[in-house]
């Protein structure tokens, strides 16, 4: 067979004219002719065939759960669109993204492929020289176009053919806030649902955080959505007939890799990421099976640092109140001790000049606790000790917006890990452990502690508020 050097000039647009009819025809050859490095493994192969099904008319409503970086935003916001428009040049398109600059860009994406000069070889339409901005352009000498808006935003005088909303919450803290989801589901009702054109089709992607998510309503109330699920490990009758166990893009992602990513992660977040089942914040968060126990430090004292966390009561007043200190060591290969634990009722005074004599035995990194104005009150007591006995606490206020579930299911999977250890034959550190088994994040006696702990690790580790600790490991992967 002759090589493609060798062919003539007429036998290469022959050829091109083959590939650009059949990627007029198939989404899959399109996606192939369009770049040359796209990759469509058997899962990505059973998304395109229910796009083409969608586009034809045959679904009107598509819902794709998926794990991260395994093709889905790839293969559905960033490309289809404009082939959708290739074939159906007088319909919108509207995308919506938890992030405006995440729906623009994919926007600019599909505008840009239809200015391409490949493109045209597809399909015989361009964009409007007067309508092309990037969050908003239409398609020259038709009706279509594109339009995107963040989740949440208002749509007015634009009807859609096509609705894809590409993920409505940014990450498990959006999607743990009831108000959020009520914003989410308010905007669902009065704007995509209001938007939609006779026969417009709804696509939905998104990770299933909460069951009470936006999927989660919708079909509560409306069972005609075709449902594509796709686990990262095969579970019974899987869709692609995958064996239990078995990798859902075993070239990329092998099983050892995501057996690592499952205990590294935790039972939570991998449930809801890579499995798509929501595990709802009053589930129980901590087992008592995944507590480890440790005796003594380990010995190296100069690599060692230790942070503290603080819980206050939210009065300013001097009586007595739940005052918790936790302590937090963490050493040099990344495991955490939780070394200590302080949860009494006592004064500002009493608890300032404990934190004072605390930092001037063990030294202290960091100490952290809520930037509220008890919290104020008692950093500036705290400080005010220090400054008298010499000894200066390290002590930092930190503004917290979540409530305290969110923060306690930030080191979740470290407790599940055993990344997270807790010292034995401490009562304190034993009720602590009696604490997180029974916490609903509800408030109460059992939150003080809890809370103190998050601080501490925060203080030695840093990280976003309301975040999930990694020590340096990837457990909320960059979308794809």
């Amino acid at each position: 067979m002759n090589s493609v050097a060798e062919l003539s000039q007429e036998d290469k647009l022959s050829i091109i004219k083959i590939d650009a009819e059949k990627s007029r025809r198939h989404y899959l050859d399109y996606c192939h002719y369009t770049d040359r490095n796209y990759q469509s493994p058997p899962h990505i192969r059973y998304l395109i065939s229910k796009l083409e099904a969608l586009e034809r008319g045959d679904i009107k409503r598509l819902m794709i759960f998926m794990p991260p970086r395994n093709g889905k935003s790839e293969t559905v916001s960033r490309k289809f669109p404009s082939w959708y428009l290739g074939r159906n040049p007088d319909h919108n398109v509207i995308l919506s993204s938890y992030a405006y600059s995440l729906a623009r860009g994919f926007s600019k994406d599909n505008r840009d492929m239809i200015e391409s000069r490949i493109y045209k070889t597809v399909f015989p339409i361009a964009t409007k020289d007067d309508s092309r901005a990037v969050n908003d352009w239409d398609i020259a000498d038709h009706r279509g176009g594109m339009l995107t808006a963040g989740v949440g935003g208002s749509i007015t005088g634009y009807g859609a053919n096509l609705f894809i909303i590409d993920d409505p919450f940014k990450d498990h803290k959006e999607a743990e806030s009831q108000l959020i989801r009520e914003n989410v589901w308010q905007w669902y009702r009065s704007v995509v649902l209001t938007r939609l054109e006779p026969n417009a089709k709804l696509i939905l992607i998104m990770t299933r955080w909460h069951r009470d998510d936006l999927a989660g309503r919708i079909l509560a109330e409306d069972k005609d959505w075709e449902i594509v699920n796709f686990p990262a490990l095969a579970e019974t009758d899987d869709i692609l007939q995958r064996k239990e166990g078995l990798a859902l893009w075993p070239e990329r992602f092998p099983e050892p890799v995501l057996l690592d990513t499952k205990k590294k992660v935790g039972s939570r977040v991998w449930n809801a990421l890579y499995q798509q089942h929501p595990m709802d914040a009053e589930s129980q968060q901590f087992k008592r099976d995944w507590f480890q126990m440790y005796t003594t430090l380990p010995k190296e004292q100069f690599k060692l640092r230790r942070g503290g966390g603080i819980d206050t009561a939210t009065s300013k007043e001097t009586s007595a109140d739940n005052m918790a200190m936790v302590d937090v060591v963490v050493d040099s290969h990344g495991f955490l001790y939780v070394d200590d634990v302080f949860c009494e009722k006592v004064t500002v005074s009493t608890f300032a000049k404990h934190v004072s004599n605390q930092h001037a035995c063990k030294g202290y990194a960091n100490i952290k606790l809520e930037q509220n104005n008890a919290g104020e009150a008692i950093k500036q007591r705290i400080d005010e000790v220090g400054r008298d006995e010499k000894t200066y606490p390290p002590v930092i206020t930190e503004q917290t917006s979540t409530d305290k579930m969110v923060r306690a299911m930030g080191f979740q999977h470290l407790v599940e890990n055993g990344t997270l250890k807790f010292r034995s034959s401490n009562s304190k550190i034993a009720e602590l452990i009696e604490h997180l088994i029974n916490f609903d994040g509800k408030g109460g006696d059992v939150d003080d502690d809890v809370d103190a702990l998050g601080f501490a690790i925060k203080a030695v580790l840093g990280g976003e508020e309301g975040g999930m600790y990694s020590l340096g490991i990837d457990i909320m992967p960059r979308r794809n």
